[in-house]
């Protein structure tokens, strides 16, 4: 998993882009709880690639990671993502689901 500090960021430029991510991460899921579907997709990139494994990489304006998912009413699995810088903002460029376990909804 790549980080800002892979492209000689200072410290405190890592914490920056660290903390911009994480907000963009925390839009995404409150807009998608909240169903405001028009901001929620300014989220994502105009070529956004969901679902799907996508290797692509910008030096400098690119970041990939991964994040735990606990779904407490299917399964859990993990979000793999890749963000990607434009215009001074991060969004997300590929969001895949990679479910470990799907627990069939009863009643």
């Amino acid at each position: 998993m790549e980080t800002p500090a892979d492209h000689g960021l200072s410290a405190a430029e890592q914490w920056l882009e660290v903390e911009a991510i994480k907000q963009l991460k925390a839009r995404y899921f409150r807009l998608m709880d909240t169903k405001e579907w028009l901001p929620f997709s300014q989220v994502f990139t105009d070529d956004v690639v969901v679902g799907v494994s996508h290797d692509k990489h910008v030096p400098g304006d690119t970041i990939r990671g991964r994040a735990n998912v606990v779904d407490f009413i299917r399964g859990y699995g993990h979000y793999h993502e890749e963000y990607r810088k434009e215009n001074g903002k991060w969004l997300i460029s590929t969001l895949k689901l990679t479910r470990l376990r799907v627990d069939p909804i009863v009643g």
